[in-house]
């Protein structure tokens, strides 16, 4: 049940299963994956004395394109850069 709510508010686990289920993982597997991802956040927090900060890793923005052995980077919006 925390995993769920977790799911909902808690941006650690949601870029995870967002993750998991984009490459292929059921929702049960990854709500699973969640579960377990919340009971390690808890023990960090527990063995640390500290408070919890999020720290979700957005998806590079970037990526190489190669086109006639010339590569180009490309940013979100698809605008090149000669490389």
């Amino acid at each position: 049940m925390a995993a769920v709510v977790c799911l909902r508010y808690n941006p650690d686990i949601q870029a995870q299963c967002q993750r998991l289920m984009e490459n292929g993982k059921s929702k049960i597997q990854a709500l699973g994956a969640g579960m377990r991802k919340l009971v390690q956040i808890c023990f960090g927090v527990v063995k640390h004395q500290s408070e919890y900060h999020p720290q979700v890793v957005l998806h590079n923005p970037l990526r190489m394109v190669r086109r006639d052995d010339i590569y180009i980077l490309h940013d979100v919006i698809g605008v090149g850069v000669l490389l």
